[in-house]
C-alpha cells in the first residue's frame, strides 16, 4: 500500500450554493454536492479568486438563461459576494462567497427552494439566516395602517 500524503488546503475563498438543478461546477479546486429536498447544495473552495465573481456565479448557477432575474450583494472590501437567481418569481439558486468559511444557515437557505420565496425576499435570503423571531413577532403584532 502506498503511503498517504496530507497537506493543508490553503483556500483563498469559500462558497455555498443551493440550486434546483445539479450545478455545472467547473474550474473550482474543491467542491462537494449533496441532494436536498428540492434541489442540491454545494460546498466550494478555491485556491485563487475568479476575476469576475458575478460571471462566475451566473455560470455556476445557470443564470445565463433567458428569464433569470438576479438579486446581488457585493462587498469587495470584505471579499463577500452573494447572488440569488429567480425564475418565474421563485428562487432558482443562490450562491454565497467569502474569504473565510461561511456562517450561512444552510438549512434555511436550502429550505427557500421549497418555499414561496420571491424576488422581494431576495435580500433577506442573501443575509443567509432567518430574521430574528422578535422582529417577525413585532411585524405580526403591529397595527395595520389605515387609509384615509
Amino acid at each position: 500500500m502506498a503511503p498517504a500524503r496530507v497537506r493543508p488546503f490553503a483556500a483563498k475563498w469559500y462558497g455555498f450554493a443551493v440550486t434546483r438543478r445539479r450545478p455545472a461546477v467547473k474550474g473550482v479546486d474543491y467542491w462537494a454536492t449533496a441532494r436536498v429536498a428540492d434541489g442540491f447544495q454545494t460546498e466550494l473552495a478555491g485556491l485563487a479568486c475568479p476575476a469576475d465573481w458575478q460571471a462566475f456565479g451566473t455560470t455556476l448557477l445557470g443564470a445565463t438563461h433567458a428569464g433569470a432575474r438576479l438579486v446581488t450583494y457585493d462587498d469587495p472590501r470584505r471579499g463577500q459576494h452573494r447572488l440569488a437567481v429567480f425564475r418565474e418569481g421563485q428562487l432558482d439558486a443562490a450562491l454565497f462567497i467569502a474569504p473565510e468559511p461561511l456562517g450561512v444557515a444552510r438549512a434555511f437557505v436550502a429550505a427557500a427552494l421549497a418555499e414561496a420565496t420571491n424576488e422581494a425576499d431576495g435580500l433577506r435570503l442573501l443575509a443567509g439566516r432567518p430574521a430574528p423571531a422578535a422582529s417577525i413577532a413585532a411585524k405580526r403584532s403591529a397595527p395595520a395602517s389605515k387609509s384615509a
